[in-house]
């Protein structure tokens, strides 16, 4: 007298049997739907309810799929994971999470654990590997260390291992040249007056998280120190008038293989140009210091002249005055002259000295000359 009708929410119906996917509780909702002789019938209760269970994440048909071996990094290591259920594939965050139990930092077997969620329960376990990290030796091929100086090899290598202790060594049947030494506890190098090669070896043994280093060989030549020249010479300053304050003397030189270095008398030496204040005569010196690989130059002196300023002097109250007495004698000056020109916070003395006269009668002569 009907067909039945089902609904998951009461409200949408059909003759098909419902059906779900994800775990969780199902409410099912039915009724008969009558046909041209019978009316609708809705039972009293018409529900019934259907659980699917979550599935243990540890069925055999989850697979975790073989962990690749990580390397050391100095961080946590979280390794993808492929988890599958079947032939699917599991999706982190909605179908499982995943633990890690203590250290998964340093190298070694490492262990984690997958958890299930959403529509899998239960764990899991797997395990990984975590590689020591290579090792590496950073430094030169080669090296120059000039006669009568040293190198510290030390300086020049280095390790990506924290906290590696570099062990040098003399390479096996080398040779130095004669008067150089070689110091293999500190990878100093001390050369002498001989030029010539020779090898030094580098190790550094790993630890619980890198490995031995490869062995790096550094080549050592032992050479003679290159004259060092002047790429640009110091040049005397010309046209210097005293202006009250200090004034370079020669423009400042560059070097090839050196620095250049200035003095006033020749004992103490500074990179900076040296300066004059005072009117007078200026000795610079200059020469290179040589670098590593570099002789000095001997000093070469150049003279160099601070002239006095000009000031100009006015008659201003000056005046040279006598009474008649039929010679052309000097007279008695009286007043001041007038000065201009005399930078502040300096004096200037101006010291005179009047001449005679040039006709000894009274109202003929109106100038003299003044020596100053």
């Amino acid at each position: 007298g009907g067909t039945m009708q089902y609904s998951l929410d009461n409200s949408s119906w059909s003759a098909a049997i419902p059906t779900g996917k994800n775990a969780g509780n199902y409410t099912v909702y039915y009724k008969v739907k009558g046909d041209s002789g019978y009316s609708d019938y809705t039972p009293s209760p018409n529900t019934v309810s259907v659980t699917i269970g979550q599935k243990s994440i540890a069925d055999p048909t989850v697979t975790i799929e073989s962990i690749p071996d990580q390397t050391y990094t100095g961080n946590a290591i979280e390794p993808p994971l492929v988890v599958k259920d079947g032939g699917t594939k599991l999706e982190k965050g909605k179908d499982y999470t995943v633990s890690y139990h203590y250290n998964h930092t340093d190298a070694g077997s490492r262990a984690l654990q997958v958890d299930g969620m959403g529509n899998y329960t239960g764990t899991q376990g797997a395990t990984f590997n975590i590689d020591r990290a290579a090792q590496t030796i950073s430094g030169p091929v080669s090296v120059d260390v000039a006669f009568g100086t040293t190198l510290d090899l030390k300086s020049d290598c280095s390790s990506n291992m924290p906290g590696a202790t570099l062990e040098f060594a003399l390479a096996y049947l080398a040779s130095m040249p004669s008067g150089t030494t070689f110091n293999a506890a500190d990878g100093t190098v001390t050369a002498g007056n001989t030029t010539g090669s020779f090898a030094v070896t580098v190790n550094s043994a790993g630890n619980a998280n890198y490995k031995d280093a490869l062995q790096k060989t550094i080549t050592v030549h032992i050479k003679e120190k290159t004259p060092s020249t002047y790429a640009t010479e110091p040049t005397v300053k010309t046209g210097l008038k005293y202006n009250g304050s200090e004034q370079d003397l020669v423009s400042a030189g560059t070097a090839n293989g050196g620095t250049v270095k200035y003095s006033l008398d020749g004992s103490h030496w500074t990179d900076t140009v040296p300066t004059g204040k005072n009117a007078g005569t200026y000795n610079v010196q200059y020469k290179i210091v040589g670098d590593a690989t570099h002789k000095d130059t001997a000093p070469h002196t150049c003279t160099v002249e601070i002239g006095r300023k000009e000031v100009t002097v006015a008659a201003g109250t000056y005046k040279v005055s006598k009474k008649y007495d039929g010679t052309t004698g000097i007279g008695t000056p009286s007043g001041a002259l007038s000065v201009s020109g005399i930078l502040t916070g300096d004096a200037v003395v101006v010291t005179t000295a009047p001449v005679a006269y040039t006709d000894s009668n009274v109202g003929v002569q109106s100038t003299m000359a003044v020596a100053i």
